[in-house]
């Protein structure tokens, strides 16, 4: 059972969405957007992570789910215990 997931949530009434990109031992696994607005929250399970794998998780406000640039970023990187 994968019990990895990611939630890439809004709580800013900015009028701005939120980007999350998910990294698995350096590689981008992929990118998910929420655009929903203030209050929103998207879950996504974007990969299987086993034990050791170290994980890094980017939140950044878009405006789009292709704006890459431009706007602020949050970061965290941990290495997974149970996989």
């Amino acid at each position: 059972m994968n019990d990895d997931y990611f939630v890439v949530s809004d709580t800013c009434a900015n009028g701005d969405g939120v980007l999350g990109r998910v990294y698995v031992n350096g590689v981008l696994i992929g990118t998910r957007y929420n655009g929903g607005g203030s209050g929103s929250s998207v879950i996504w399970d974007p990969a299987q992570v086993y034990a050791n794998d170290v994980v890094r998780m980017d939140i950044c406000t878009a405006n789009g789910p292709e704006d890459y640039l431009g706007y602020p970023c949050a970061s965290r990187t941990f290495r997974s215990v149970d996989g």
